[in-house]
């Protein structure tokens, strides 16, 4: 794109830094613009139809990585909203079981007293 004379251009931007050619693509998922990759020349410059492709690759890969990030961020939460509803669950069942004595509880108990009766 000719730099000084399109009209798309933010020349309060580009003037200052002589930028004269420029290729911009959208970093996009599903629809979502999150940043953009470009290539700015500060002297008249065509792009060839590779530079556009490698652009265009280099956006479509920096918009996967970020949604497998995403993706990867909202299973971790999922896991750890899972695990913590299992602990409340175990938690719940292990608190409305009835405390019981322990049988071993009890022999001990009777041993102390027989020894008071006796000692």
């Amino acid at each position: 794109m000719n730099a000084p004379t399109d009209p798309r251009v933010a020349h309060h931007i580009t003037d200052p830094e002589g930028i004269r050619s420029l290729l911009h693509l959208p970093i996009e998922i599903s629809g979502e613009v999150l940043g953009v990759f470009g290539i700015d020349y500060c002297a008249p410059n065509v792009f060839t139809c590779d530079e556009e492709r490698m652009l265009e690759s280099l956006a479509q890969c920096a918009a996967l990585t970020t949604e497998n990030i995403r993706l990867y961020e909202r299973a971790k939460q999922v896991a750890t909203y899972d695990e913590h509803q299992r602990l409340v669950h175990d938690l719940h069942d292990a608190l409305r079981k009835p405390i019981r004595r322990q049988p071993h509880g009890r022999g001990i108990a009777e041993r102390m007293a027989s020894r008071r009766q006796f000692g």
